[in-house]
């Protein structure tokens, strides 16, 4: 608990420093100096490679620049997850519409099985009145291995009199339809009926109205809207939901010009449980309404919660800048806890131009301070035009899914961009090495990177990498002030070799750290052909 408490200190103190660090090492294929840019909110970083951080049993990762001191000859290269081809789950049922989306959350449950809820869009299916199509439907399914699923005949609601259906939520006229929400398991709540937790967004009453012409068409009525806001729902078994009455969160949503800072939310938005600092975030749709801007631009917020019910004012977190892509908007965005840091995925949104919406990766080290990973560049990116993931992408709540050694991440995608119909799509799947994000590559030359000073708990020191045709790894202890340690130089260390995501690192005549309990450390490795991801300090002989 000590250490803990120490490492969330630290990260709070720590954390703006760290904040839009740009690569000291750049990017595989990128000719000269990274970026020198800082946002107009933002302040330039402070230096902070020799200051102390303390590293427990989690992994340190190499997304930003967080834990490096000094690089030589190696480069910082991102990775994409490779897609799985076709969709692992697509509509099929009256109720599933023409695309089935993200929008929702996985859960692997105690037993190993996967549980998904997602949404079936009707938003492309005829009605004869337009205000009686439900649009989003809140589906669950499950899985043993991930890529078959089953849709259970749940028995518990219908859909316009038809059973058998795996419908978690009512078609309910009054709350018309089911916006983007998070379901968080929390074994550990004292209440049973409160484990499961919901967020949703509900439009509430008179926003979509018939068109008075064509009732088959849709408009969008002005405000007030009945009922609008977000809300929470809590389940004792994740099926069976209870709707708390009040909405957690006003709704900002208008379609008038408003002022900057515009009140409340809108769509789109997600819940995170914080497992580090043991409370609840949520990414939040805001409108970018700031004075010059010639629209109004989907941009994002955060706001957090110690209860779930009760939460801090939203404050900007992503705005389109002008070093993106003309048009850009975000159009959601969600985060969770990886190992020693904070990651997410940005759907960026290509308004201006193909009306795509792609996966930027963002990190931070406190939850607080976000920074757009990899140089803005896709994470999970659109397919060719016409084929199955080329469009609309939606993002789940959830953290990736480890599945062996691999990290899976389940999007929906559709055929078309946002603006072209039908949308037609399906739940796709994406699959990375563990810790595959980034890694720190060096050639055949060879190449070193030094971390900051390191305050551990004695343990076992392991690398996640790859050392390619005749490469190696090997490592280097230094202490804080960058002397080499007796036993623990490089030349006392054994190449680690081959491909592990977790490969042990000796030295001869030493295989652990306790002799260096309480000493605070530096690590320089030495790599030659050679990608390294992440490594660890920790007792651990086997598992993650």
């Amino acid at each position: 608990m000590i250490q803990m408490k120490r490492r969330s200190l630290f990260l709070q103190a720590a954390g703006l420093a760290a904040m839009n660090q740009r690569s000291a090492i750049g990017q595989v294929g990128q000719d000269g100096p990274p970026p020198t840019d800082h946002f107009w909110w933002q302040t330039a970083p402070v230096s902070v490679v020799d200051w102390p951080m303390l590293v427990g049993p989690h992994r340190q990762l190499f997304i930003d620049d967080y834990v490096i001191a000094e690089a030589k000859d190696v480069q910082k290269q991102f990775h994409q997850p490779k897609k799985h081809p076709g969709y692992v789950l697509s509509s099929e049922h009256p109720w599933e519409g023409t695309a089935c989306l993200a929008h929702g959350t996985v859960v692997k449950e105690e037993s190993g099985r996967l549980r998904m809820y997602y949404i079936g869009s009707t938003w492309h299916v005829p009605f004869e009145r337009a205000s009686e199509n439900p649009h989003n439907n809140v589906c669950v399914a499950y899985s043993n291995d991930g890529i078959r699923w089953e849709k259970p005949d749940l028995g518990m609601h219908t859909f316009f009199g038809r059973g058998g259906t795996n419908l978690v939520l009512p078609v309910n006229p009054k709350i018309r339809t089911y916006e983007q929400f998070s379901i968080i398991y929390r074994p550990d709540e004292p209440d049973p009926g409160k484990r499961w937790r919901m967020g949703c967004y509900l439009p509430g009453r008179n926003k979509f109205l018939d068109d008075p012409k064509d009732p088959r068409r849709l408009v969008i009525g002005k405000k007030p809207y009945e009922e609008n806001g977000y809300y929470v729902m809590f389940s004792a078994d994740g099926l069976k939901w209870n709707l708390h009455p009040e909405p957690i969160f006003t709704s900002g949503w208008t379609l008038e010009r408003a002022t900057w800072p515009m009140e409340g939310i809108a769509e789109n938005s997600s819940i995170m449980f914080d497992t580090v600092r043991r409370k609840y975030v949520a990414f939040v749709r805001i409108w970018d309404v700031r004075p010059g801007r010639g629209r109004t631009v989907r941009a994002r917020g955060i706001t957090e919660s110690e209860d779930f019910m009760h939460w801090s004012p939203p404050r900007t977190l992503f705005l389109p800048l002008e070093l993106d892509e003309p048009g850009m908007q975000f159009y959601s965005s969600n985060g969770f806890n990886y190992e020693s840091m904070y990651l997410g995925l940005l759907r960026c949104f290509r308004a201006g131009t193909t009306g795509q919406i792609y996966f930027q990766l963002v990190s931070s080290r406190d939850c607080v301070h976000w920074d757009r990973a990899g140089f803005r560049q896709p994470f999970i990116d659109n397919g060719v035009f016409g084929s199955y993931d080329a469009g609309y992408h939606s993002d789940f709540s959830n953290p990736p899914i480890r599945m062996g050694d691999e990290l899976w991440f389940y999007y929906g995608s559709s055929t078309t961009g946002k603006f072209q119909t039908p949308r037609v799509g399906g739940i796709c799947l994406a699959k990375l090495r563990l810790d595959g994000f980034a890694s720190i590559e060096a050639g055949e030359g060879g190449g070193t990177l030094l971390t900051r000073p390191l305050d551990h708990a004695a343990g076992r020191l392991f690398v996640n990498a790859i050392a390619r045709k005749g490469g190696s790894v090997r490592v280097d202890i230094l202490d804080r002030y960058r002397r080499p340690i007796p036993g623990f130089t490089a030349e006392d260390a054994v190449p680690v070799v081959g491909d592990s995501i977790k490969t042990q690192v000796h030295w001869r005549g030493s295989s652990d750290l306790r002799s260096l309990a309480n000493r605070t450390i530096r690590l320089k490795f030495h790599l030659q052909n050679a990608g390294l991801y992440s490594f660890a300090i920790n007792d651990a002989r086997s598992g993650s």
